[in-house]
Protein backbone atom coordinates (compact mmCIF):
# COMPACT_ATOMS: atom_id res chain seq x y z
CA UNK A 1 0.00 0.00 0.00
CA UNK A 2 1.41 3.71 -0.78
CA UNK A 3 0.13 6.94 -0.32
CA UNK A 4 0.29 10.59 -2.07
CA UNK A 5 0.68 13.54 -0.65
CA UNK A 6 0.22 16.84 -2.89
CA UNK A 7 2.24 20.05 -1.16
CA UNK A 8 0.81 23.36 -1.28
CA UNK A 9 2.07 25.82 -3.83
CA UNK A 10 3.64 27.90 -0.60
CA UNK A 11 4.78 25.96 1.95
CA UNK A 12 5.27 28.82 5.09
CA UNK A 13 5.17 28.01 8.08
CA UNK A 14 1.07 27.83 8.68
CA UNK A 15 1.28 24.81 5.83
CA UNK A 16 4.15 23.06 7.39
CA UNK A 17 2.40 22.82 10.51
CA UNK A 18 -0.71 21.17 8.10
CA UNK A 19 1.93 18.94 6.39
CA UNK A 20 2.88 17.61 9.51
CA UNK A 21 -0.71 16.18 10.23
CA UNK A 22 -0.81 14.98 6.93
CA UNK A 23 2.90 12.80 6.86
CA UNK A 24 1.46 11.62 10.32
CA UNK A 25 -1.33 10.14 9.04
CA UNK A 26 0.81 8.54 6.12
CA UNK A 27 2.86 6.90 7.84
CA UNK A 28 3.44 3.04 7.62
CA UNK A 29 3.44 3.10 3.84
CA UNK A 30 5.50 3.92 1.39
CA UNK A 31 4.88 7.49 0.25
CA UNK A 32 4.78 9.44 -3.20
CA UNK A 33 5.13 13.48 -2.73
CA UNK A 34 4.02 15.65 -5.31
CA UNK A 35 6.12 18.67 -5.47
CA UNK A 36 5.19 20.04 -8.49
CA UNK A 37 3.58 23.41 -7.50
CA UNK A 38 5.52 24.51 -5.17
CA UNK A 39 6.76 28.33 -5.57
CA UNK A 40 7.98 28.78 -2.42
CA UNK A 41 9.47 26.69 0.28
CA UNK A 42 10.08 27.77 4.11
CA UNK A 43 12.94 26.27 6.46
CA UNK A 44 10.44 24.98 8.41
CA UNK A 45 8.86 22.85 5.82
CA UNK A 46 12.29 21.79 4.56
CA UNK A 47 13.06 20.35 7.77
CA UNK A 48 9.20 18.94 7.95
CA UNK A 49 10.11 17.28 4.71
CA UNK A 50 13.87 16.11 5.84
CA UNK A 51 12.10 14.73 8.97
CA UNK A 52 10.13 12.46 7.44
CA UNK A 53 12.53 11.26 4.73
CA UNK A 54 14.20 9.97 7.68
CA UNK A 55 11.46 8.94 9.47
CA UNK A 56 10.63 6.86 6.35
CA UNK A 57 13.91 5.46 6.18
CA UNK A 58 13.90 4.23 9.36
CA UNK A 59 10.73 2.80 9.64
CA UNK A 60 11.84 1.03 6.07
CA UNK A 61 8.93 2.51 3.68
CA UNK A 62 10.13 4.41 0.51
CA UNK A 63 9.87 8.61 -0.01
CA UNK A 64 10.15 9.82 -3.10
CA UNK A 65 9.66 13.81 -3.77
CA UNK A 66 8.72 13.61 -7.49
CA UNK A 67 7.77 16.23 -9.80
CA UNK A 68 10.08 18.93 -7.71
CA UNK A 69 9.61 22.37 -9.06
CA UNK A 70 12.65 24.56 -9.38
CA UNK A 71 11.69 26.90 -6.67
CA UNK A 72 11.76 23.76 -4.20
CA UNK A 73 15.15 22.71 -5.32
CA UNK A 74 16.29 26.19 -5.18
CA UNK A 75 14.89 26.21 -1.57
CA UNK A 76 17.52 23.24 -0.50
CA UNK A 77 20.55 24.89 -2.25
CA UNK A 78 19.89 28.32 -0.72
CA UNK A 79 19.51 26.42 2.86
CA UNK A 80 22.71 24.02 2.56
CA UNK A 81 20.73 20.78 2.10
CA UNK A 82 21.09 18.69 -1.35
CA UNK A 83 17.88 18.15 -3.04
CA UNK A 84 18.72 14.04 -2.46
CA UNK A 85 18.59 15.03 1.62
CA UNK A 86 14.63 15.73 1.41
CA UNK A 87 14.04 12.39 -1.06
CA UNK A 88 14.15 14.34 -4.57
CA UNK A 89 15.62 11.77 -6.62
CA UNK A 90 15.43 13.36 -9.81
CA UNK A 91 14.96 17.47 -10.65
CA UNK A 92 12.56 18.85 -13.29
CA UNK A 93 14.49 19.59 -16.47
CA UNK A 94 16.90 16.26 -16.18
CA UNK A 95 17.22 13.65 -18.14
CA UNK A 96 15.82 10.36 -17.06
Amino acid sequence: MSATVTLAPRLDSAAAELLTEELKSARGSALRVDAGAVTFCGSLALQTLLSAKLQWQEDEHSFEISAPSRDLSDACRLLGISPQEIGIKQEMGEPQ
